[in-house]
């Protein structure tokens, strides 16, 4: 269709790819969960976790793996907010490196 940019197309390729290029060798892809969940600091330190491993593949291929550990949220929403908060994350990671352990539930805000 002539009224979307090329750029616009070529961002739609790319998200939506690995539904087009399937191959029978290809595991099946993680079901979406029945409902929509906000992403908690819990989530992004099962992310952090994840990552310490340094898991090897393609970041569709890493993202659809931890998508079928952890399907509460749909591996494509994991590759989004990864994306989105990937400092936050990586520095979770930081701390797991130092030996520290990070306590899942949210900081409460400071008193003013």
């Amino acid at each position: 269709a002539p009224h979307h940019s090329r750029a616009s197309w070529m961002k739609f390729w790319r998200r939506h790819k690995h539904e087009l290029n399937r191959t029978e060798t290809d595991e099946p892809l993680p079901n979406p969960p029945e409902k929509k969940l906000r992403y908690s600091r819990a989530d992004d330190i099962l992310l952090a976790r994840y990552f310490y491993g340094k898991p090897e593949g393609t970041s569709d291929k890493i993202f659809q793996a931890f998508g079928r550990l952890h399907p509460h949220h749909p591996w494509k929403g994991w590759q989004e907010h990864h994306r989105i908060h990937k400092a936050k994350i990586d520095h979770f990671i930081q701390l797991l490196g130092s030996g520290e352990t990070i306590d899942e539930t949210e900081p409460n805000p400071p008193e003013a």
